[in-house]
């Protein structure tokens, strides 16, 4: 590995996350983690083979790519696929036997001709979508009538379940919240099935977070929603107030400096010098930038640590490089020993003190999702096991 800078991804973790959720829902039958857009960043492949291997039933995907990617890395487990795909794409998850989630009638009949074709096996396991409220992809209550006179028709089709996504399901626990009406909603339309699928699934990981937190006689509580947790398979809560069982951050950024120099008081760091040195000050390069996927709006405002010391980002952050001030550290060690430190950007340091993901969302107005998947290829992945 010739970069100084890289992810360190604990898979470990992510193992204890999911057991966590199972833990926690027994009586849930159905879940799903989501391992779309690299698995948050994380890696599909690695995330994929270690949540296949501690038993996870399902996996979600957006792209049909990612499901082929997966088969051929030897995953066996059920894997859903949530995106968009068009009459080839379909073609290529019956030969891959991934599990279609049908959004539109164009999915729909796509498959439909593929399977009178005799190019699916004699029963093809399918999931359709409802939209109660998203208003983005899924089926409406209107469509209804219709779905049951298709599915009724083409046997070679098995609705193994239907699902909906829930538009804001931080608010879960109150009685009258968007996401009980979304909730209402899709019983309206589950009693209007004349198909009957063996299984639901409705609840992403602000909504189980929620309905673990839930009194036996809530809506959540009183019924098997079916569960597709992201977010938190990662170790990282989506609510404001944490989560009410445990999670471990599976994440972390850390960097070598690619070189220390001193500046004398009132230079200034960066383009446009929007950081002037308040005194003769110790900078560290760091081999890292927006094109790994570091915010450039993460300029001024983030740290990283280094030997339990807070060394401030300052000046801009270019495309390959970020600047740090690290005159406090210098006090504690050698200019010669801190070419060997790492410092941790992202994730837990040696001494226990974390950079959350959500933190840094929040210092820049965006959300700890679009932290975790802006890092790009380019930036190696380390996968390590405690075991």
């Amino acid at each position: 590995m010739n970069r100084k800078a890289f992810l360190e991804i604990n898979l470990d973790s992510i193992e204890a996350n999911f057991n966590s959720i199972k833990n926690n829902f027994k009586s849930e039958d159905f879940i799903c983690p989501m391992i779309k857009d690299n698995a948050y960043g994380h890696g599909l492949i690695q995330v994929g083979q270690v949540l296949s291997k501690v038993g996870a039933k399902n996996l979600g995907v957006c792209r049909v790519e990612e499901g082929i990617e997966l088969r051929a890395s030897g995953v066996q487990t059920q894997i859903l696929v949530f995106g968009d795909y068009d009459f080839q794409s379909s073609l290529e998850m019956v030969q891959n036997e991934l599990t279609p989630v049908l959004s539109s009638w164009r999915q729909l009949e796509d498959l439909i001709k593929i399977t009178r074709q005799n190019q699916s096996p004699s029963k093809m396991n399918v999931h359709i979508k409802f939209d109660t409220g998203m208003n983005r992809l899924g089926f409406n209550l209107d469509d209804v009538f219709r779905l049951n006179e298709v599915i009724k028709k083409n046997s070679k089709l098995k609705v193994d379940a239907v699902l909906t996504h829930l538009v804001s399901s931080e608010d879960a626990l109150g009685k009258k919240s968007l996401t009980y009406l979304q909730l209402m909603e899709f019983q309206k339309i589950l009693q209007q099935l004349k198909f009957t699928p063996s299984k639901i699934h409705c609840l992403n990981s602000s909504a189980i977070l929620n309905k673990a937190k839930s009194k036996a006689d809530s809506y959540l509580s009183q019924t098997s929603w079916g569960l597709r947790p992201g977010l938190i398979i990662y170790g990282i809560s989506p609510l404001k107030n944490g989560s009410p069982f445990e999670l471990s951050a599976s994440m972390s950024l850390k960097s070598k400096p690619a070189l220390i120099r001193k500046i004398k008081k009132g230079s200034t760091v960066s383009y446009g010098g929007t950081w002037v040195a308040p005194r003769d000050s110790y900078i560290a390069v760091i081999p890292l930038g927006y094109g790994d996927g570091f915010s450039r709006r993460l300029s001024n405002k983030c740290y990283a640590l280094c030997d339990g010391v807070i060394c401030p980002q300052v000046g801009n952050i270019c495309m390959d490089l970020l600047m740090l001030d690290i005159t406090l550290l210098i006090k504690k060690v050698t200019v010669e020993a801190v070419y060997e430190k790492e410092f941790t950007l992202l994730g837990h340091d040696a001494y226990g003190n974390e950079i959350s993901a959500s933190s840094l969302a929040k210092s820049i107005g965006t959300i700890p999702w679009e932290i975790l998947v802006g890092f790009q290829d380019r930036l190696p992945r380390v996968y390590i096991r405690n075991k």
